[in-house]
């Protein structure tokens, strides 16, 4: 029986994704054979010294054979740095880290963590083939895990009652094709182009609708020199689509943000879910995850951890929209955006839905990923071995945003190391 120490925080993170991803993290975690499980809460907030103390003591104490980091926040350098203390003169536990998106916004933490593991056997676990492929450039010895983020199929299925319910709702008839996006609104996640690749396409198309569900976002692309103010983004696509014909406004429909309790019912009035993301650290993709659940085929950029989304059996319920690295920026077909709206116009594959949900739940489950899980548990890890060059520079980088984009030479361009880091989330010809 292996004594396992879930580190997470019992506080929701308020990102969304985060939110579903840690909680069926655990459940996946909960059915791992052979396996005793005790929660310790490291929360969000800074943890006054006294309180960090006094949970790295408590860890100590239940003895695990594995200390398993399941949240992407805080960063764990301030508590494996109590617990590396705490260790010396103990057998260490091995450790597992699960990655998440935003790892390349704490280079400078995951370098003072490193000195700390000197002894430790640890594992990286990461949601996609090619987020493996950028963190294995970040580690000099060792190579991660890939373990996609759960669904669990009880939350996400197809329901004929609940579509007809949501389609009544949206007062669409069966011949009108639902186009959906959730997640945020924002610049990286391509929204503009999303809206106006809809609307030249489906100008005199009464039966194309796209529905926008979520919050806009202040991100922006700030590695690469793009800030943007509160609300910039949502006036510069929102007047893109003010400009449009008003029988075209009409059928972009922008819905606000829903409870995930609300998602399984929207997905099911739809009929294609399109995400056009080049966000620097798209790693996996919840809300796509849920979509093929449900059953929906997929518009999708060939960009990072969206790539996983695929159906080898069933390859049509899946469409991917080329991405390069340009210039100045992430740059992405649209001609393609075009022509994988007019195919599923045509073509939504609605007789398909319960295959593409089963093939999903084939790949992203519960117990798909407790199997994953329970291998990476009983596999001989080896002791952490350091982070490459690669890394270094990338450290370094980051250090000096405050006074310099991450990412751009003297002239504006998306430098080498960029280039260096991001080859991995483009397909390779």
């Amino acid at each position: 029986m292996q004594k396992i120490a879930c580190i997470y925080s019992f506080t929701e993170s308020s990102w969304v994704s985060c939110q579903k991803i840690v909680f069926n993290l655990h459940k996946s975690y909960q059915a791992c054979q052979k396996a005793e499980l005790k929660n310790f809460n490291y929360p969000h907030e800074t943890l006054p010294a006294k309180d960090l103390t006094q949970l790295a003591d408590e860890i100590v104490k239940f003895a695990p054979d594995v200390l398993v980091i399941m949240d992407h926040k805080p960063h764990p350098l301030q508590l494996i740095h109590k617990l590396a203390s705490l260790y010396q003169s103990k057998k260490k536990p091995k450790i597992l880290f699960h990655i998440f998106g935003d790892f390349s916004l704490y280079y400078h933490q995951w370098e003072k963590l490193g000195d700390l593991l000197a002894g430790f056997k640890v594992e990286f676990i990461v949601a996609s083939d090619r987020q493996k492929t950028l963190i294995d450039k970040m580690l000099a010895k060792n190579t991660a895990v890939v373990c996609p983020f759960p669904v669990d199929p009880q939350d996400f299925y197809p329901s004929e009652e609940l579509r007809v319910k949501q389609r009544k709702e949206w007062n669409l008839k069966e011949e009108d094709v639902a186009f959906i996006f959730t997640g945020r609104l924002s610049r990286q996640k391509r929204i503009k182009t999303l809206i106006t690749s809809f609307a030249s396409e489906f100008k005199n198309d009464h039966h194309a609708h796209l529905y926008l569900y979520g919050n806009q976002d202040i991100i922006g692309d700030p590695f690469v020199g793009i800030t943007d103010l509160e609300g910039e983004y949502f006036r510069i696509f929102f007047s893109a689509y003010k400009a449009l014909a008003p029988e075209t406004q009409k059928r972009i429909h922008f819905m606000g943000p829903v409870p995930n309790s609300v998602l399984l019912q929207v997905y099911q009035g739809a009929d294609v879910f399109m995400n056009l993301s080049v966000h620097n650290d798209e790693d996996y993709g919840m809300s796509v995850a849920e979509a093929q659940f449900v059953g929906l085929p997929i518009g999708l950029t060939d960009w990072g951890g969206l790539a996983s989304f695929h159906h080898p059996e069933l390859p049509e319920a899946t469409a991917f929209i080329p991405v390069k690295i340009g210039t100045r920026s992430k740059q992405l077909s649209v001609t393609s955006v075009k022509t994988v709206l007019r195919s599923f116009l045509r073509n939504p594959l609605r007789e398909q839905r319960e295959t593409i949900s089963k093939f999903a739940n084939k790949k992203f489950n519960l117990a798909k990923v407790t199997s994953i899980l329970e291998a990476t548990l009983n596999k001989e890890s080896s002791e952490f071995g350091g982070f490459t060059p690669l890394f270094d520079q990338a450290s370094i980088a980051h250090q000096l945003i405050t006074t310099e984009p991450m990412y751009l030479t003297s002239n504006r361009t998306i430098n080498q190391l960029f280039r260096d880091i991001y080859s991995a989330y483009v397909r390779k010809n």
